[in-house]
């Protein structure tokens, strides 16, 4: 798909920090090695979203904030069911 992944760390034991798209967005991780977790994003129009709050296997991550390139910010609330 022409991504490209950035890692950091000894050979073995490597982290990915970051990911860039051929359409613009970049995302950054943090975490160990093999439990990175996605904690911002980066759009080709300047929007960056922020994702916290983790559930599940890595890929499971939820938004909880997202800054808009015009300076507006939204938050997101996430309820679970009964």
């Amino acid at each position: 798909d022409g991504h490209v992944e950035h890692f950091k760390g000894v050979a073995g034991a490597e982290r990915k920090i970051r990911a860039e798209f051929v359409n613009g967005e970049v995302w950054h991780f943090e975490g160990a090695a093999g439990a990175e977790r996605k904690v911002w994003a980066e759009f080709a129009d300047g929007e960056v979203r922020h994702f916290a709050h983790y559930k599940g296997a890595a890929g499971a991550e939820r938004m909880v904030r997202a800054e808009i390139v015009d300076g507006e910010v939204h938050h997101f609330a996430h309820y679970e069911g009964a």
